[in-house]
């Protein structure tokens, strides 16, 4: 069985690998972690993943990002 994901989207790298560690740490038997560093990037990924029917129950944003909020 494939495990869902959870998409974690933040501009600044460094808060998202230490997002990232941390779920892994939490989480990873569970979900895979995702992530991307923009809007454009997440809305991408997320359609493929949608595509490929995968389960995407949790995504976790920063609100302030440049472009697409």
């Amino acid at each position: 069985m494939k495990k869902p994901i959870i998409l974690c989207v933040d501009d600044e790298q460094i808060i998202l690998r230490s997002l990232k560690d941390q779920l892994k740490r939490c989480f990873s038997a569970e979900y895979t972690i995702e992530t991307a560093e923009n809007g454009e990037e997440a809305i991408s990924l997320i359609a493929e993943l949608q595509s490929e029917g995968k389960e995407l129950p949790v995504i976790i944003s920063d609100h302030i990002m440049p472009g697409i909020k």
